[in-house]
């Protein structure tokens, strides 16, 4: 039995092994295929391997600089933008998304005013759950131990200063970290990749055009359920239509 178990456990760590040997394969020959200019190859590898691992920001940029390459600008930004989810200070990435679009911070912009939003991006939505998280327990932890202390003394009074400004902490991060999670989980979106994505008054391509978006437009999908190959969407003041499964993107 224990020789059994030996056998299972070895061919278990043996296929592990093989695993992440063929993706290293994969990356080597992704990142060969990009250097040699070959971006097509090289865009259709870093798909695979973003199916192993799809919160990777680091491939999610090399595909999206893939697509860049080749023009296809809405699958460019489509990554760029999931990336930018995982990696929100990552200059390279910022760079090369305002290149592509000068307004995408307006698109995914979480409040109309400027300075908040310039916050809510200096850290992905887990960095701000992990700082809302401890900055509360810390709080609590501190304020306990506060009240053991007898009163008056200066260990009391430090720590009252210390779980308050821990508090404060907890009261910043937790509407960023609920930001992140409403955008990114409850809210659904969308990336137009079409060069043109044509928006219709009905799900088929004979209902009636009734406006178009440009490559890279962020659009909220209202519904996605009942015609599955045509969603309905919602774009500004736009009001609400139906586009082709294959101009759009989840975000």
């Amino acid at each position: 039995m224990r020789r059994l178990a030996a056998m299972i456990m070895a061919l278990m760590l043996s296929s592990a092994a093989w695993a992440a040997t063929g993706e290293e394969q994969l990356l080597e020959r992704a990142n060969k295929a990009f250097t040699a200019q070959n971006y097509k190859e090289s865009a259709e590898i870093y798909e695979q391997l973003i199916e192993q691992a799809p919160h990777d920001p680091r491939l999610l940029y090399n595909l999206g600089t893939a697509y860049a390459h080749l023009g296809d600008r809405g699958l460019a930004q489509w990554r760029y933008l999931q990336a930018l989810q995982f990696a929100p200070r990552d200059r390279m990435l910022r760079q090369n998304l305002s290149i592509i679009d000068p307004e995408y911070e307006t698109q995914i912009a979480l409040t109309p005013l400027p300075p908040l939003n310039m916050v809510y991006w200096l850290m992905s939505g887990n960095e701000w759950t992990a700082i809302a998280a401890w900055a509360s327990v810390a709080g609590l932890f501190l304020g306990a131990w506060a009240l053991w202390r007898p009163r008056g003394t200066r260990l009391r009074l430090s720590l009252r200063k210390t779980a308050i400004a821990a508090a404060v902490v907890a009261a910043v991060a937790w509407p960023f970290a609920f930001g992140h999670y409403h955008q990114e989980c409850m809210v659904r979106r969308g990336v137009i990749v079409s060069p043109e994505g044509s928006v219709r008054s009905g799900p088929s391509e004979n209902s009636t055009e009734t406006w178009k978006l440009k490559a890279g437009t962020v659009v909220d999908i209202t519904d996605e359920r009942t015609h599955p190959d045509w969603p309905m969407i919602s774009f500004g003041g736009k009001g609400a239509g139906f586009i082709s499964r294959d101009q759009i993107r989840r975000l």
